[in-house]
């Protein structure tokens, strides 16, 4: 009798060891479901949470591997977005098809999977095997449900020392609510910070169309106020010089006079374009073309200061709607920036091509480059680092505004000491396709 009481002790105890060491486990579980959760909501990153989740997911549920799986933008295709563990690292950007494999099923029908030889079951996709290098023997499938739908899967691969259980899943259940709405949450904030930024954009863009079309008011006034008086003087210096009894002295005085007021009608010609950019006059037209003819102009000149051409045009360009004669001011005005740029010699490169809707003329120096304080300055009516008398600062508001017409836009690249380089981007499709999205805001 004293043996089965002492029998039964025994047992007792060790049942009582087993139930306290069950429920210290379950204590260690509820206590990292805590410390993940709090850990993932308390980022804003969306890699952050993603790569946090993925390691804490497989340190808990003790698995070889696991990964994150989240729709595509079209809600249809399912997109690894973080894998982990074994040759998982491969997985990041592959797709699954809609229902495709045991996460597609999930996806689609909003239940977890639980399966312990995963080659047996008829939802199991080999083909991420053949990816990894891996061999899946057991897995667990969760959906990720955030707003009453479904955003994606988070699933785990072959648990060390056995399969996964019920109480696995309903682990990983748990702690996939959490995630689902810290990845929203990231999302949403994500989404939030480009709005502000576009917004941020558009109202810069609105400040220096304001500022453009009161600079082009004034400019133009002073223009017409100016023409009038140099006019004047340019021809009667003119008729003066036809004057055989002047002196050298008188001529040579005269001769500056009429260089210095040719001088200045430049700058009210250049006053008049930058105030009169009105909607372009356009026909369709070789891009390539127009660059040569722009470059025809100024090459001997480039050649004798020491400058050498690169020239890559794309032959496959089609034909664009330009006015021909304005982009031909465009592309000669950064031409002569860029030999400027180049007192003593360098390399021009002038490249053409295409990237999907848009073509491109970029136009490279190994110049001094440009400082990186006037990188957001150069495009501003009168804005120029020339010494004064050398330049008026509106060629580069002009060539802006007259590509803007067309639809396009242009970008400076530059670093001091190595050149700039200037793109203009241009849109190939029909002049009323532009006009659509400048409505827009584009």
């Amino acid at each position: 009798m004293e043996v089965l009481l002492f029998g039964l002790a025994g047992l007792a105890l060790i049942w009582v060891v087993l139930l306290y060491r069950q429920a210290q486990h379950r204590a260690e579980e509820l206590t990292l479901l805590n410390e993940i959760g709090r850990t993932v909501t308390s980022s804003l990153n969306l890699e952050r949470v993603l790569a946090t989740t993925m390691q804490a997911v497989i340190k808990t549920m003790r698995a070889e591997a696991g990964s994150i799986l989240l729709f595509d933008q079209e809600g249809k295709g399912l997109v690894f977005e973080v894998a982990a563990g074994g040759g998982a690292t491969k997985l990041p950007g592959c797709c699954l098809q809609p229902g495709q494999g045991v996460a597609g099923w999930v996806a689609e029908h909003g239940q977890s999977a639980l399966i312990p030889e995963a080659r047996r079951d008829p939802r199991f996709f080999d083909g991420i095997d053949a990816v990894t290098g891996s061999t899946t023997h057991s897995l667990l499938c969760v959906p990720l449900g955030a707003q009453e739908r479904i955003i994606g899967v988070i699933e785990v691969l072959n648990k060390a020392g056995g399969e996964f259980s019920r109480h696995d899943l309903r682990l990983l259940e748990s702690l996939a609510a959490e995630v689902a709405i810290a990845i929203e949450n990231a999302r949403l904030y994500e989404d939030l910070q480009r709005k502000m930024e576009a917004l941020k954009n558009t109202q810069a863009q609105l400040v220096q169309s304001a500022k453009l079309a009161a600079i082009g008011e004034l400019a133009a006034e002073v223009a017409h106020e100016l023409n009038n008086p140099l006019t004047c003087i340019l021809g009667f210096s003119k008729l003066l010089l036809k004057n055989t009894t002047l002196d050298d002295r008188a001529r040579c005085d005269l001769t500056t006079i009429v260089a210095e007021t040719q001088r200045a009608r430049g700058i009210v010609r250049d006053l008049l374009n930058f105030a009169h950019q009105t909607e372009a006059h356009r026909k369709k037209a070789d891009l390539n073309r127009a660059v040569q003819d722009a470059l025809a102009l100024t090459r001997q000149y480039l050649e004798k200061s020491g400058v050498v051409i690169e020239e890559n045009y794309d032959a496959d360009l089609p034909p664009i709607s330009l006015d021909v004669n304005r982009m031909k001011q465009v592309f000669l005005n950064l031409i002569t920036n860029a030999a400027q740029a180049m007192p003593q010699g360098g390399t021009l490169t002038i490249t053409t091509s295409r990237v999907g809707s848009e073509a491109f003329v970029r136009i490279s120096d190994t110049g001094e480059g440009i400082q990186p304080e006037h990188l957001d300055r150069i495009f501003e009516p009168f804005f120029t680092t020339r010494p004064v008398g050398q330049g008026t600062g509106l060629g580069l508001s002009v060539s802006l505004g007259i590509v803007q017409v067309h639809g396009g836009r242009i970008e400076v690249e530059s670093e001091i000491g190595q050149g700039a380089t200037f793109t203009v981007w241009l849109p190939v499709d029909t002049v009323e396709a532009v006009q659509e999205r400048g409505n827009n805001g584009w």
